[in-house]
């Protein structure tokens, strides 16, 4: 039997109507399909479970590595982490105020893919994760009469990462003493829910629909009485966080609501799922760290290994001299000679924004733009080319290669679901689906 990707494009190519248009006919949930309108991609992706679970394990070992990071290179001074990662100050007192090393695990990793081995681009950890709700699409495949036979065909399941983030705050409740449904706040910075409106509803209706009310709410609704807090007069058990310590540090109303969510936090009054410590091992400086470890051998040679096999060269832009392969180079020359294989993100930032590819700049331009991020922060990162995806027009019938993200979420379960944003390939070096009006996505089916 074919692997269900090359029998799905067979099937999309021969036929007119059945799976070829299948995505088109979909009954989605209406606020889902608000959300995505227009940027479904024509079709699933599909995986061996296999290799995702074991990508999983290496991904959560990986986090165990970075997490022992601060121990590893500063003595356990999670301060001159923070500072070698040019964090702000206040920032990094919000992510240090909950003293836990290695912070419970909930993350997406993104990643491209070549065949059935992956490269890690960066690490997603916490709970304000983009894309939770896409097993909604999956379910409404397996709903559809042709896909349904296809996947009996194939053998095939989903993952669920917005199941898997309701089992978590479930979890999480537990905490303070609740076994059943907790009071749950979805809760985000002043002003971010008039600009992301459809994407808090699609989450709401979906988190609704597998039985977890939810409250949704900016911090300047948020209050506290008797020593709870509430929403709109209502207790609540679990502050689902959507909101970043980046977003609120230059806030102070903010910035002491946060701390006194911390403090209820701390003294188990409520759950804030998740604290923002997870932001001192999401920055993308860590990989550069991990790099920097690697080559002065600070690491043991099973994780060595799996450095390796999940990451691309990444370095520190504020660090003058690089260490490439073994070998001490000043960093500015070496970024400047090898243009064309190299990108520069901000360490903290999200969507692709201040994403910067060395192949689609000038050299003078680029120069200009390393010297720039030199005094202000960020990383270089060895380019990654994943192999190409194909999709059939659902109209023409003609193929098309695209380019593919993968994120892979996952806790401290392991592997909890899959998604591609996808764009057509030469269409721009950053696959972004905030930043990138080309950029669709898709669940990911598992054979």
């Amino acid at each position: 039997m074919h692997d269900p990707t090359h029998d799905y494009l067979e099937r999309c190519r021969a036929e007119h109507g059945a799976l070829r248009s299948v995505v088109d006919r979909l009954d989605l949930p209406p606020r889902f399909r608000a959300a995505y309108d227009g940027r479904l991609t024509s079709r699933p992706f599909f995986a061996r479970e296999s290799v995702l679970q074991d990508l999983a394990h290496d991904l959560a070992a990986l986090y165990d590595l970075l997490t022992s990071v601060p121990e590893r290179m500063y003595d356990g001074d999670v301060g001159r982490y923070a500072e070698a990662l040019n964090i702000p100050p206040a920032e990094a007192a919000l992510m240090r105020r909950v003293d836990d090393r290695r912070p419970p695990l909930h993350a997406r990793a993104d990643l491209y893919r070549d065949n059935e081995s992956f490269t890690l681009l960066e690490l997603n950890i916490g709970s304000q994760l983009g894309g939770v709700d896409l097993a909604e699409m999956s379910r409404a495949l397996l709903r559809d009469e042709e896909f349904a036979h296809f996947a009996d065909r194939h053998g095939l399941r989903h993952g669920d990462q917005g199941a898997e983030l309701v089992a978590s705050v479930r979890e999480a409740a537990e905490a303070v003493g609740v076994l059943g449904d907790p009071t749950v706040a979805l809760v985000e910075a002043d002003g971010t829910f008039a600009r992301y409106p459809l994407v808090f509803a699609a989450i709401e209706e979906m988190l609704l629909a597998l039985g977890l009310r939810v409250l949704p709410a900016e911090l300047g609704e948020v209050s506290v009485r008797d020593g709870r807090v509430r929403v709109r007069g209502e207790r609540v058990d679990v502050v689902l966080r959507f909101f970043s310590p980046d977003q609120i540090s230059r806030d102070q109303d903010a910035l002491n609501k946060v701390h006194e969510l911390l403090s209820l936090h701390e003294r188990g009054a409520v759950v804030l799922f998740t604290p923002p410590e997870h932001y001192l091992y999401s920055n993308k400086g860590t990989f550069a760290l991990l790099s920097a470890a690697r080559s002065r051998g600070l690491l043991a040679r099973h994780e060595q290994l799996l450095v390796d096999r999940l990451l691309p060269w990444t370095h520190l832009l504020t660090e003058g001299r690089a260490l490439v392969e073994g070998q001490d180079v000043d960093a500015l020359d070496y970024c400047r000679e090898h243009r064309a294989d190299l990108i520069v993100k901000p360490a903290a930032d999200f969507a692709g924004n201040g994403v910067v590819a060395g192949w689609e700049c000038g050299s003078r331009e680029w120069t200009e733009l390393l010297r720039d991020r030199r005094s202000r922060g960020g990383v270089v990162q060895r380019r990654v080319v994943p192999c190409p995806e194909y999709v059939v027009d659902p109209r023409t019938g003609e193929t098309t290669e695209l380019v593919g993200n993968w994120g892979v979420y996952l806790t401290h379960r392991g592997l909890a679901g899959s998604h591609v944003r996808a764009q057509p390939a030469g269409s721009g070096a950053v696959i972004s689906f905030g930043g990138n009006t080309a950029t669709t996505m898709s669940p990911v089916m598992y054979a």
